[in-house]
């Protein structure tokens, strides 16, 4: 899945706080990849630009609910 938070503060901080309730799940953006419950992490990132979101088949659906407003 791919995620874009357009650089919004708010955006930000309610994509880390919900990556909190999961696990085993990563960011992936140029060579780089980071955990999305890091806020350092996710800061480090070009948020301009959509990133992938990597995560278990297991909790496919309740990702694609949870995550959808910022699917791109």
């Amino acid at each position: 899945m791919m995620i874009n938070l357009h650089g919004n503060v708010k955006a930000i901080k309610d994509f880390v706080n919900l990556s909190s309730k999961y696990n085993d799940i990563e960011v992936r953006s140029g060579r780089y990849i980071v955990d999305p419950k890091s806020l350092f992490g996710i800061l480090s990132l070009d948020l301009d630009m959509p990133f992938g979101f990597f995560y278990p088949v297991e909790v496919e659906e309740e990702i694609k609910r949870d995550f959808s407003k910022w699917a791109v």
